[in-house]
């Protein structure tokens, strides 16, 4: 029986080493046909490339940063100091303080991926672009001014090193607000994608929505925008969860917050990367290379206006409507 269930062990340990593997292989696949054999001269691109190598980074500093929480717990009541007397090498004041602003940029830079989805969907609405623009900057000064007070708070106490990391005994309930103004953000851009894709059915639901000539519901939203509305569902449903779950460690359970900071970095970085590759396949599998829905997330010289036309016929080629066009800033995508 023992033999029995140890070989059923190595089967599934087998097939799941296989499975990562083949995943580990298309997904890698993916970036090399959709991303890296791609033009290189594009924002989109130079992105994608930081998003992925902050997760190089992430693990780096996540690895030096055990390495002094052990040397420190093993050095048993010397392991409390203070961040003066703490080696420059060991400093958890340091690690937290470059974990911040690391997860900060890597946010910010996520983000950004994120508003330039919305700003296509809404067809470079300059309403939308200020209303984004503004919500960044208040997004940004807030994290930074809290990131301070957290740091010039956490230098007048002293710092416990533990088996699960850092312990800052200065850190205040307060300081998990760090946490809110990312989650307020990224809800506000998931209701704006969420509200473009499926705006008729909701709407319809109400019945307020438009109507055939029969009264039958009429729908004319793009397959593609619906698939980023998913994919933009995925992303925040992911970072929601691991935002909520560090305001509830940073509020309650201060032993393990360098337990979540690697979080906090890797799943946007994670998650952001697949954004790009998903919407690369998408256009790049596109049979239709002048359809309206296309022509607005490749941002043309002359993109498309949205117009009652092109809701009613979401394959109204670009040449169709270039005559009633004005000119708009490019802005690159993918």
């Amino acid at each position: 029986m023992t033999s029995k269930v140890i070989n059923l062990d190595r089967e599934v340990i087998y097939h799941v080493k296989s499975e990562f593997k083949q995943t580990f292989i298309r997904v890698w696949a993916f970036q090399v046909e959709f991303i890296w054999g791609q033009k290189k001269n594009r924002l989109g691109f130079w992105l994608y490339v930081f998003v992925s190598a902050n997760r190089l980074f992430n693990l780096r500093n996540n690895n030096l940063r055990s390495r002094c929480s052990a040397k420190d717990v093993s050095l048993g009541a010397e392991a409390i100091v203070s961040p003066f007397t703490h080696t420059k090498s060991c400093s958890c004041i340091t690690y937290l303080t470059l974990d911040d602003a690391v997860t900060l940029l890597i946010t910010i830079v996520t983000q950004t991926i994120l508003q330039i989805r919305v700003y296509a969907l809404y067809v470079q609405s300059r309403s939308i672009l200020i209303f984004l623009l503004c919500c960044c900057a208040l997004e940004v000064l807030t994290m930074l001014v809290l990131a301070v007070i957290t740091m010039d708070r956490l230098s007048h106490f002293p710092v416990i090193s533990t088996a699960t990391g850092c312990y800052y005994s200065g850190l205040s309930r307060p300081s998990a607000i760090f946490w809110i103004p990312p989650l307020i953000y990224e809800l506000i851009l998931c209701l704006l994608v969420v509200w473009k894709a499926w705006d008729e059915e909701i709407l319809y639901r109400f019945g307020l929505g438009p109507h055939t000539s029969d009264g039958q519901p009429l729908f004319t939203t793009p397959c593609m925008v619906k698939l980023i509305a998913r994919d933009s569902l995925r992303y925040f449903s992911a970072i929601f969860v691991e935002f909520v779950i560090s305001t509830v460690i940073w509020s309650h359970y201060k032993y393990y917050v360098d337990v979540t900071m690697p979080w906090a970095c890797a799943l946007p970085s994670i998650l952001g990367s697949r954004l790009f590759i998903n919407m690369r396949e998408s256009m790049l599998e596109t049979s239709n290379q002048n359809s309206y829905v296309l022509e607005t997330f490749q941002f043309a010289t002359r993109p498309v206006l949205e117009s009652a036309d092109a809701r009613r016929d979401p394959e109204l080629t670009a040449d169709a409507l270039h005559p009633h066009m004005t000119s708009a800033p490019d802005v690159e995508l993918v």
